[in-house]
């Protein structure tokens, strides 16, 4: 039926591979304590997302799970998908009840254990409500805002820099060739485990030291300009890393620079 003697073997091995991996009673799934709670949070937050009630709805569901799952990494997680459903589609605007929200559940789950990558994507949560708002706010209250968003901001991303969040894009590992061999077949698996867990992490931290370097920018690319404050902010919050605050000015300075020159004549 197969006329590709490479595609039988490939395949011959894959069943040997399986087999093996059976037969020692090794498993492919890496367990997650929390593997539970994950997926009932999965099944509720897949809900329809359309109206208010809607949202109250999958709210409603999550906080119910409490009474089942209390530890405090648990109430964390919980929290962290409500803020996660709240912010998914964006804000119509600074009025969005969905603003509101996002506050609450991101400030809510800061409060409980978080590992690394959740901790930092609910500080930039905050800060994208908190954008939400201040960027539709008058001229006179926007600089007072625009502070407090920095602050969290800046949050965020030092969590990122502690975890040495890479500036370029990770490359996804690549796979290994099957082996006969049981001890062999059990190493090479635990190996590319161990490779494909440090993609996804550094994955992870790319992505929102990305993210979290735009929000800086666009924040002080307006007026009024005030890198003063940010570079303040930036020592106080980032100490340790002065190359990164002048990288953010740098960027800050250029958006400014490229903007069109309104002619006051």
């Amino acid at each position: 039926m197969f006329q590709d003697d490479k595609f039988k073997c490939r395949l011959f091995w894959g069943i040997v591979l399986l087999y093996v991996i059976s037969a020692t009673g090794f498993s492919m799934a890496t367990i997650d304590p929390n593997e539970v709670v994950l997926g009932r949070l999965a099944k509720i937050t897949a809900g329809n997302k359309n109206d208010a009630s809607d949202y109250t709805q999958i709210e409603d569901a999550c906080l119910a799970l409490i009474q089942e799952f209390d530890s405090k990494a648990q109430i964390g997680r919980i929290y962290a998908e409500l803020a996660k459903v709240y912010s998914g589609k964006g804000y119509s605007s600074r009025h969005d009840f969905r603003v509101a929200k996002t506050v609450e559940f991101s400030q809510k789950a800061l409060q409980q254990p978080l590992d690394a990558v959740i901790r930092c994507e609910m500080y930039g949560k905050l800060t994208d409500a908190l954008i939400a708002v201040c960027l539709e706010s008058p001229p006179h209250q926007f600089a007072v805002l625009r502070r407090e968003a920095a602050e969290t901001c800046l949050q965020s991303l030092k969590i990122a820099l502690d975890h040495n969040a890479p500036d370029v894009r990770p490359v996804l590992p690549a796979l290994d060739t099957y082996m006969p061999d049981r001890q062999k077949v059990r190493e090479a698996y635990n190996a590319r485990s161990i490779r494909r867990k440090k993609w996804e992490l550094e994955s992870n931290f790319f992505y929102l030291k990305n993210g979290l370097t735009q929000m800086c920018v666009s924040l002080y690319s307006r007026e009024p300009y005030n890198l003063d404050e940010l570079r303040q902010l930036g020592q106080t919050i980032l100490a340790g890393y002065p190359e990164r605050i002048d990288e953010l000015i740098d960027m800050i300075q250029d958006r400014i620079s490229s903007k069109p020159k309104l002619n006051r004549n």
